[in-house]
């Protein structure tokens, strides 16, 4: 293992440049291929490069861990015979583990980071889990045969601590749930993304209960599969009624919890619903046009809302972040969903996007602002409001009218820094991960030879709303 001091530099006027931590140079017999970068705990980052050796033909992953204080301490290397694939990792205590699926084979790396030693654990004839989850310091995978007859879950807290369950469906869930599974999507509970998931059919895990969301706005209903392995029936499905609002053109549903919220638009109006899923109980109901239109900020912004939420091209969508008083902040929005994506495993594929697609810098050299700083000028004018509606409700559902609360999960527009990252001209192969007050990220030089890692303080919004 080895273990480096990070130099730290003082931020000068207002932060404007980065935190030089640390940079370590290729030998000649590696060859970049990309970096991955996570937010591994609330205060510590794992940044990953991955190399070709062209000794031993092999792909070798280079982990280093960044702990609260910036130390940098390099684990040791992983190989494969190809480019891992990863697509889940979690912290328990001082083991990080990295799960990644390639070719049917699940492998499992363990990290022990007080000694830097590394466990690799493989099992054969595994197929790509259809949702992934992380809750815990565990990963979940979820997936189902082809004929919708058996659910497979797999919970890992290591590679020598798997837990495997395999869900015979009753026969009459059969249909739903290959139907389900054709385009699912995990919805990462651990962070706050403004738009959340448009995809009528979701998935969410809460304190190992799993919960599949079907939204049909054709019917008027949406369906909700229950998947608790500790349970008698394991699997069981409910159906709610949304009373639809007359010409209903748009809908969205998120889980927070056991809460299911369901938001459904036409031109006049938006309604929001919350069921509990554990007791199938309607808790609330309200319209735009009448309880929630009493607060003024609301209301003077619905008829924006509703004009540009209506555009045939629109998609509206709920969130739901708690805040710090245990209430509810809603926000109720639209995304155009032809340059929109969402994934529970977002970070990993943005960031393998921008280092394929965002290489090519549009910047002239010679004049223009200091590339060290492009971040900071161009989030200082993304953190203008949109035509969204943001409201906080109390546990008992009722407006808190004018609430301003800090929220249990901050919201980072994560892909706002990445694509400041890629415009900048001394920046390639760049990847990050995220803190509460800070993001550090990893790249490359232009010839790949070198490999540095920096940190960034985040620019935040002043209120919740304007």
């Amino acid at each position: 293992m080895k273990y480096i001091t990070g130099l730290v530099c003082l931020l000068l006027s207002i932060n404007a440049f980065a935190t030089d931590i640390f940079s370590f140079e290729l030998q000649k017999h590696q060859k970049l291929e990309k970096t991955l970068s996570v937010d591994i705990s609330s205060s510590a980052t794992l940044h990953m490069v991955i190399v070709k050796n062209k000794d031993s033909k092999m792909y070798d992953l280079i982990p280093f861990f960044l702990d609260e204080n910036m130390a940098v301490k390099q684990m040791e290397t992983a190989s494969f015979e190809e480019v891992p694939d990863l697509i889940s990792y979690h912290m328990n205590g001082s083991i990080i583990t990295l799960v990644s699926h390639q070719d049917e084979t699940l492998d499992i790396l363990d990290f022990d980071i007080d000694i830097g030693s590394l466990r690799k654990v493989s099992r054969n004839n595994i197929e790509k889990p259809e949702a992934v989850f992380i809750e815990d310091s565990v990963s979940v995978l979820l997936s189902a045969d082809r004929k919708g007859e058996t659910l497979n879950l797999v919970t890992i807290t290591s590679g020598e601590q798997i837990v495997d369950n395999n869900i015979k469906v009753s026969e009459d869930l059969h249909r739903k749930i290959k139907k389900m599974f054709k385009n699912v999507e995990a919805v990462n509970t651990n962070e706050y993304v403004k738009n959340g998931s448009i995809s009528a059919s979701q998935a969410y895990l809460n304190q190992g209960i799993i919960y599949l969301i079907n939204d049909d706005i054709e019917s008027d209903l949406l369906e909700a599969i229950t998947i608790d392995p500790s349970a008698a029936d394991p699997v069981t499905v409910r159906d709610y009624s949304t009373d639809a609002l007359d010409k209903t053109k748009k809908s969205n549903t998120h889980v927070e919890g056991n809460k299911l919220f369901s938001v459904l638009l036409n031109k006049e109006d938006v309604k929001l619903s919350i069921f509990d899923l554990d007791s199938g109980n309607v808790e609330k109901s309200m319209l735009l046009s009448e309880e929630l239109s009493a607060e003024k900020t609301i209301n003077s912004r619905k008829g924006k809302f509703l004009k540009e939420a209506n555009k045939f091209k629109m998609k509206a969508t709920v969130s739901v972040n708690r805040t710090k008083n245990n209430n509810f902040e809603i926000t109720l929005d639209y995304v155009d969903p032809a340059k929109y994506k969402y994934n529970n495993n977002w970070f990993w594929f943005h960031q393998m996007m921008f280092q394929q697609h965002m290489m090519m810098n549009t910047v002239p050299m010679g004049f223009g602002p200091n590339p060290e700083t492009y971040d900071e000028i161009a989030l200082l004018a993304s953190v203008v409001g949109t035509s969204d509606i943001s409201f906080v409700l109390d546990s008992k559902w009722n407006l808190i009218p004018g609430a301003v609360e800090e929220t249990k999960h901050q919201y980072v527009d994560k892909e706002q820094y990445l694509e400041s990252l890629a415009k900048n001209k001394n920046v390639y192969n760049q990847s990050a991960g995220f803190l509460q007050d800070e993001y550090r990220y990893i790249y490359s030089d232009k010839k790949g030879d070198v490999i540095f890692i920096k940190s960034r303080p985040i620019k935040r919004r002043s209120t919740v709303r304007k």
